[in-house]
């Protein structure tokens, strides 16, 4: 080999290693820009998750989304209690609504049975105003409640399917 040969093959590798580096960089930038994606969509997924179910104060049976009715039953709790104060729904899977509008710092709701049993119960906080969550629920008398103010009512009428 020709010192020109050799000269010309380094100059190549050098370019060669140059672009490389190139390549280096680019797959690394856009490895930084994937992870960040990743890592905004995770944290704004969880944030509308914990916002939806009221901080993961949630323990009544989940149902997934897509078998959830697209129709959420929707009540308002005002300064006076729920408003419509009673709601029927076919037993099922089906979206609970809830709108704090009643002024309070914190709400705790407690939905029961006909015996008085809890089947849930969420807090609302300034911060978590609204709660909706995908439940499911038999045939039967529900009441949803106030804690703090155990007047305040929504009956819950779910009739058989």
């Amino acid at each position: 080999m020709t010192k020109g040969t050799e000269a010309l093959q380094a100059a190549e590798c050098g370019r060669g290693a140059v672009e490389g580096g190139r390549s280096v960089r680019r797959a690394r930038a856009l490895l930084l820009v994937l992870a960040a994606s990743a890592t905004a969509a995770s944290v704004t997924v969880g944030w509308a998750c914990r916002a939806s179910a009221g901080g993961g104060g949630m323990n009544a049976p989940a149902a997934p989304a897509a078998q959830a009715q697209a129709d959420p039953l929707i009540t308002t709790l005002t300064a006076t209690g729920f408003s419509p104060n009673q709601l029927s729904r076919a037993a099922g899977h089906f979206n609970l609504r809830v709108r704090n509008q009643s002024g309070l710092r914190e709400a705790v709701l407690r939905l029961s049975n006909s015996a008085g049993e809890k089947v849930t119960e969420v807090k609302l906080t300034e911060k978590v105003r609204d709660w909706t969550a995908p439940v499911e629920l038999a045939a039967g008398a529900y009441t949803l409640s106030e804690v703090a103010h155990p007047e305040w009512t929504c009956r819950l009428e779910v009739t058989p399917q």
